[in-house]
């Protein structure tokens, strides 16, 4: 008896967080301090902290704005910030940089004075957050957000605080959008869903990707936010009972095979939501509640709620998950393995969409305690995390994942427009299929890209030699779309070379370049062949 209350108790607090309305804390030095103190009590750290905090407060009493939109001191935001931060278990340094990240833009305290008054790295992370840039003659002007954006992703990935300081920035600002004009407010919602939403992805930072896309939809569409919430929260006490038996169910069957599991549900957040039944909504002028519903539950979301089994280690991850796969009938083409195949930003876990007792679709999604930080934190998970995933190990995966690639497509592209549009396609953003090849190495691409793109992914000459492909064990043209789980196998011929017809089947920009390149040396040859020939002839 005592152990069903134990669990009904512990799953009420699992579930009741779904439903709940999230409450804003108001922001303050001590609460700061104690969210900081919860995982490091070094009394200097804690006391330079404090330093930060006083600094940037004084010097935004003394500028020229020392008050925010919604009349608050402008201290309040840094400090949000800062608290952000914490919440992700941030360091001295980047607590520090945080609540001074505004001081070099809008005071005019140099990068100099904060490393002379702190640190070398909390001067960097400040100049890297300022959207100053500065010539050789000491002066500097204030980037566009283009140039800006093209600054914090070609600077980041060598420090990773520089883009987790900017995402927290984000963030509160746009929890505090109502204080902006109307077109302001637009603006600034558009901006966050194709430049800030992509960089949150591409790093794994969910927990800040999926607020800043619902404060977006809630700026742009606020019926449409506010109906899918009371919808999904209608759902979520629909629900209550069959997810209750479910992790129930998953509980026994586990720990009769001896593996302890915890769990965690999570649901689909209102913007991810919107996005699969977005072309659906546009056909209304203004959607009611009735409509809204019937689209939602047409499209049977399959992870619209989700259980999260969290087990010790990655050979109990496999043994639960065919366990579970057994108990239940499973939707098997929802089923994925990013611990086999991680996506880029480092995500992993194993995907199962069961039917639970009441035949509607549940996904399980089931990872080690790393992995559920990862998944949540993604590179903030860097200051906590340990053994395989420490920091040196984790830094090397982002400059190989997102480093390399994104200074090949920096070499390329001097105009700052095409060059985001490459980054978000290619590089960020959370979109993408995976596609392996016969020895199980997984390659990511966006949506659309073709056998084309695949084969200049291994190597240019295998591009440039292209014949077909065997897909999952079938013959294709160059031609054929690639889908997610698709395993590809290439074949060449010495006879087979690009033409320009290979151009309108890419979406890769090293395809692109390869393509272009070759069709560009050939057309050169040929001219000096044809001067040759006239030469001999005459």
């Amino acid at each position: 008896m005592d152990g069903e209350k134990k669990f009904d108790k512990n799953f009420s607090e699992i579930y009741d967080s779904l439903i709940e309305s999230e409450t804003n804390e108001q922001p303050s030095l001590a609460y700061l301090l104690d969210l900081f103190s919860e995982y490091n009590n070094d009394y200097h750290a804690l006391a330079e902290i404090e330093k930060a905090y006083l600094f940037a407060k004084k010097l935004h009493e003394q500028s020229d704005h020392p008050y925010r939109e919604s009349g608050e001191p402008y201290i309040v935001h840094p400090l949000a910030v800062a608290i952000i931060l914490a919440k992700l278990h941030a360091d001295k340094d980047t607590i520090c940089a945080a609540l001074l990240h505004d001081v070099i833009e809008d005071t005019g305290t140099t990068k100099e004075n904060i490393g002379q008054l702190f640190n070398i790295n909390v001067a960097k992370y400040v100049d890297g957050v300022s959207k100053l840039e500065y010539s050789e003659d000491g002066t500097h002007n204030k980037l566009d957000n283009l140039a800006y954006m093209r600054k914090l992703i070609t600077e980041s990935p060598e420090d990773l605080e520089i883009i987790l300081i900017k995402l927290a920035d984000k963030l509160h600002n746009m929890s505090t959008l109502q204080y902006k004009r109307m077109d302001k407010q637009d603006s600034t919602a558009i901006e966050t869903l194709e430049l800030f939403v992509p960089l949150a992805a591409g790093f794994g930072v969910y927990e800040i990707k999926n607020k800043l896309e619902d404060y977006s939809l809630k700026s742009l569409n606020p019926n449409c936010y506010h109906l899918i919430d009371y919808i999904v929260k209608e759902e979520l006490e629909k629900r209550r009972n069959t997810v209750k038996e479910t992790i129930r169910d998953i509980s026994f069957c586990l720990k009769s095979l001896d593996i302890e599991p915890s769990f965690k549900c999570i649901v689909k957040n209102n913007y991810g939501i919107y996005k699969i039944i977005e072309e659906e909504v546009k056909k209304y002028p203004y959607i009611g509640y009735d409509a809204l519903k019937k689209i939602i539950s047409q499209h049977q979301i399959h992870d619209l709620i989700s259980i999260q089994v969290i087990v010790a280690d990655v050979k109990k991850c496999y043994e639960a998950n065919q366990v579970i796969s057994n108990y239940y009938n499973i939707k098997s083409e929802e089923s994925k393995d990013f611990i086999k195949n991680p996506k880029t930003n480092m995500y992993r876990s194993l995907h199962t969409t069961i039917y639970d007792n009441s035949n509607n679709l549940l996904q399980i999604q089931i990872k080690t305690p790393d992995m559920d930080k990862l998944a949540n934190c993604g590179v903030a998970a860097l200051w906590d995390m340990s053994g395989p995933f420490a920091k040196s190990d984790m830094r090397k995966l982002i400059k190989r994942n997102i480093a390399k690639p994104v200074h090949s497509i920096d070499r390329i592209y001097d105009n700052n427009e095409e060059f985001m549009d490459h980054i978000k396609d290619e590089v960020l953003g959370d979109n993408k299929i995976s596609v392996l090849t016969p020895d199980n190495e997984s390659f990511e691409f966006q949506d659309g890209a073709t056998v084309i793109d695949f084969a200049y992914r291994i190597h240019t000459d295998i591009g440039n030699h292209l014949d077909y492909a065997i897909v999952n064990g079938m013959k294709k043209d160059i031609y054929y779309k690639l889908h997610d789980g698709d395993r590809v196998e290439i074949f060449t011929s010495i006879y087979a070379q690009p033409n320009v017809l290979w151009l309108e089947h890419i979406a890769t920009h090293k395809a692109y370049r390869k393509i272009c390149e070759f069709v560009k040396i050939k057309e050169a040859n040929q001219k000096v062949l044809i001067k040759t020939n006239k030469k001999i002839q005459l």
